[in-house]
Formats: structure tokens, C-alpha cells, sequence
């Protein structure tokens, strides 16, 4: 017997039941590995008999979620600025800091 039929018969004897967590793991790690090996989430729904959503629901199950990881920044980059002057002149792509300065130096 392969591992789709000894967890379908599993399946079927809990039926209208909790299931349990071991079985839970165990199919979700089946259907993980089948969809790894290149078959459709219909495909995996219809052998085991378990609606689509339940099938995906597992599949997450005992996966680290990417979680957000708090980081730190040593120094916050200034941003990018376009300057454009009353007369036309363009200063594309400039540090804001450094487009501060000019502005004050060229204002004086």
C-alpha cells in the first residue's frame, strides 16, 4: 500500500470526527511533499477526499511562517530628490541633505 491510501483509509476511519494531530501532521506533510513533486491542489483534494480548503489549511500547518524579524538600522539613508528651478534647471536624483544645501547656498 502506498502513503495516499494508508492516509486515505486513516482518513475515512475518522470521518465526521476530530481528527487527530498526528494525522494532521503526517497529511500535511504528504501533501507539502506532493505539491513539491508537481501535483495540482485539486489533484491532492480529490485523492484524499478532504475539501480544498481543509487540504491547504494543512499543508501550512507545522511550516514556519515568514515572520517579520525586528531589525535595526545603523543610519537612515537620506532620500533621492528631483530639483527643478523656477528657470528650468533640473537636478535629478540628488541626496536630500545635499539638495538642502544647495538650495540655502543658492538663496543667499
Amino acid at each position: 500500500m502506498d502513503e495516499s491510501s494508508v492516509l486515505v483509509a486513516e482518513l475515512r476511519r475518522q470521518k465526521g470526527f476530530r481528527y487527530e494531530p498526528e494525522l494532521k501532521a503526517q497529511v500535511g506533510a504528504y501533501i507539502r511533499a506532493s505539491r513539491r513533486s508537481g501535483k495540482t491542489w485539486r489533484a491532492i483534494h480529490e485523492e484524499l477526499g478532504l475539501p480544498k480548503e481543509t487540504v491547504r489549511r494543512w499543508a501550512e500547518q507545522g511550516v514556519e511562517s515568514g515572520k517579520l524579524q525586528p531589525v535595526r538600522a545603523t543610519s537612515a539613508p537620506s532620500p533621492r530628490v528631483t530639483l527643478v528651478s523656477p528657470k528650468g534647471w533640473r537636478l535629478e536624483d540628488v541626496d536630500a541633505a545635499l539638495a538642502s544645501e544647495l538650495f540655502r547656498a543658492l538663496a543667499r
